[in-house]
């Protein structure tokens, strides 16, 4: 079977916002609407990739181009359309903002604007955190056992009297209805997660590579989680660094994240 080219791959990631799996499926629907006159699934990337207008020609080497380039010229694979919705616009518009309310506290007008703006960002923040999150619980258990959490090497007393100390602030507020996981991960915030990587950073190596790099952004999109957690606007700019860091943590932990775990109550 000829794969996929994985740059390619990565690259219709990042432009569609899907997951690996739904663009196999795409590529394999680019392959069927040419009647299979695309002989193979690194050619129907290749293909794909040039009809979502991705710069193919600074991946390609010129054979590859050139071949690309000939099944792109025939009129069956010239007539196909591909149709891709980013995340962004498949999310759901949240309510509006009553006017009377904006216009009885003095709001500026564009506050309306910023709070659907920044209601597409969080899910990022939300994935991305809890991705860490089971990435680093799979990752330790394999490499300790499930008490992994207990073992003072691997996680800080710092950390452990911190979590133990949202866990029973949340006991005495019991009312709310909030629990957050079963684990005591989940009462870790990025920094944690961020610190707990650290300190485990040769078992964590082959899923982040340099793990200074790593901290760096990981402290780039903290700063920018606690921009929207006190209900600030992020710059347009600062979005566009969130969607590309988050692809790219999205990529490098997928592999470490099987799905058999449950302690957040819910796979």
């Amino acid at each position: 079977m000829v794969r996929i080219r994985k740059d390619i791959l990565n690259a219709i990631v990042d432009k569609t916002g899907y997951s690996e799996r739904h663009v196999r499926r795409m590529i394999d629907k680019v392959i069927e609407a040419s009647g299979y006159t695309i002989p193979n699934k690194r050619i129907g990337g290749n293909v794909l990739a040039s009809k979502l207008s991705i710069k193919i020609n600074e991946i390609l080497d010129v054979d590859e181009l050139t071949e690309v380039r000939k099944y792109l010229a025939e009129p069956v694979v010239k007539s196909i359309v591909i149709q891709v919705k980013s995340i962004e616009s498949k999310e759901r518009q949240p309510a509006k903002i009553d006017e009377k309310l904006i216009e009885a506290f003095g709001l500026p007008k564009n506050l309306e604007r910023e709070a659907i703006k920044m209601a597409k960002v969080y899910p990022r923040f939300y994935i991305l955190e809890n991705m860490l999150r089971y990435a680093i619980m799979e990752t330790l258990e394999q490499e300790h056992g499930r008490d992994w959490w207990q073992i003072e090497g691997v996680v800080s007393r710092k950390i452990r009297e911190k979590v133990k100390g949202r866990i029973n602030e949340e006991r005495e507020k019991r009312w709310h209805g909030m629990k957050r996981g079963r684990h005591a991960i989940f009462y870790t915030n990025l920094g944690d997660l961020g610190n707990i990587i650290l300190n485990n950073q040769e078992t964590f190596r082959k899923i982040f590579g340099r793990i200074d790099h790593f901290q760096t952004k990981l402290s780039e999109i903290e700063d920018m989680r606690n921009i929207i957690a006190h209900n600030n606007p992020l710059p347009s700019h600062e979005i566009k660094r969130l969607r590309f860091y988050s692809n790219e943590l999205r990529r490098q932990v997928a592999s470490q994240i099987s799905g058999s775990l449950t302690y957040g109550g819910k796979k």
